[in-house]
């Protein structure tokens, strides 16, 4: 689902001595979480964006609103960044999750959530797409729902009309959209047909094969 958020006056987006004012994004995510948190407080989410100071930004509202999260991005250790998830998957306190988009597509299993929000629309749709099939991976029982948001009038309609041609050119060089599970069949045929041809023992230039004649 995308979300058209119309943005705020620019005093929104300055720090200020008294705080930090919640930008358009930033409101309707809050919105969101704690719609969700009264209605049902096991779902989780994730949250993706491709700024590591968008997710400082989100930390804020967060704190404020008491929503327990943890965070991942590049600049972590390895034990930290499985500390992290390890702290998603298993306690029912810790309900977001803010993630690097460069970092989500990195094997991770995030299918404790089932909510996705896309905080800023990437003109790579490959990336985007991988980032979010994090969370429908196998053991996902939950509907999987995500959100997409991006501010009216702004460069993110751009980059969404970006996305839109370059998902319309791959369909094109690849016919007909596949499914889920089509694609999922595409890509074990093509690892298959890798991993067979580098298996197979080659013969040394100049030989022949000889076979045994069937029996009469």
């Amino acid at each position: 689902m995308l979300l058209s958020l119309k943005p705020k006056s620019k005093k929104n987006f300055i720090y200020q001595a008294a705080g930090l004012k919640n930008s358009t994004k930033m409101n309707a995510l809050l919105a969101y979480l704690l719609q969700t948190k009264q209605r049902d407080p096991r779902i989780k989410s994730v949250v993706f964006s491709q700024w590591t100071c968008m997710l400082d930004l989100l930390e804020i509202p967060l704190r404020r609103e008491g929503i327990n999260f943890v965070r991942l991005d590049g600049q972590m250790t390895r034990a930290a960044r499985d500390a992290c998830l390890i702290k998603f998957d298993t306690s029912p306190e810790v309900i977001v999750f803010l993630v690097s988009l460069k970092c989500g597509g990195l094997g991770l299993n995030l299918t404790a959530a089932s909510q996705v929000f896309m905080m800023d629309p990437w003109w790579n749709p490959a990336t985007e797409d991988q980032a979010i099939d994090r969370v429908h991976r196998i053991g996902q029982t939950r509907t999987v729902e995500v959100y997409k948001m991006a501010v009216e009038g702004s460069v993110e309609e751009r980059v969404i009309e970006l996305q839109t041609k370059k998902r319309e050119l791959m369909e094109k060089a690849f016919g007909t959209q596949k499914s889920k599970d089509a694609q999922k069949e595409t890509r074990f045929d093509d690892l298959n047909f890798l991993v067979s041809g580098i298996m197979r023992p080659k013969e040394p230039k100049g030989s022949t094969s000889k076979r045994n004649p069937p029996p009469n």
